[in-house]
């Protein structure tokens, strides 16, 4: 990703941003634009340091994250996931699609929400 310029890496932030509105609005509503950002920007970091760097694979990092948070803690599957993404011998790409492809069948498709209790009222 670092090899990109500023203005094609903006074109891509600026796509996965459109992307995550346009697919989990409920998410987006809850982040926001500058919390879309961020969180992209947070796959970047966590991608780079395991070798996962092309625009898909990242992209697809931001797609899982969205889903079941950045650590995957909303994942029936998040303590695989980590293991599969901390794997350097299978390419970035691999990785990345065993899994979204694993998480997503599971949840078939459906981002999980956090469960936030309301306070009694009275």
């Amino acid at each position: 990703m670092d090899a990109l310029g500023l203005g094609r890496k903006r074109s891509w932030e600026d796509q996965v941003v459109a992307y995550i509105a346009n697919d989990y609005p409920f998410r987006y509503e809850e982040m926001g634009e500058a919390g879309a950002r961020k969180l992209i920007q947070t796959a970047v970091k966590a991608g780079a340091v395991v070798g996962i760097e092309s625009e898909s694979s990242v992209a697809g990092l931001v797609e899982l994250m969205v889903a079941f948070g950045e650590d995957f803690e909303r994942s029936p599957d998040g303590a695989w996931a980590k293991r599969m993404m901390k794997n350097e011998m299978a390419p970035g790409e691999l990785r990345v699609h065993l899994m979204r492809d694993r998480m997503m069948t599971r949840t078939q498709g459906r981002a999980i929400v956090a469960f936030k209790p309301e306070a009694p009222k009275g």
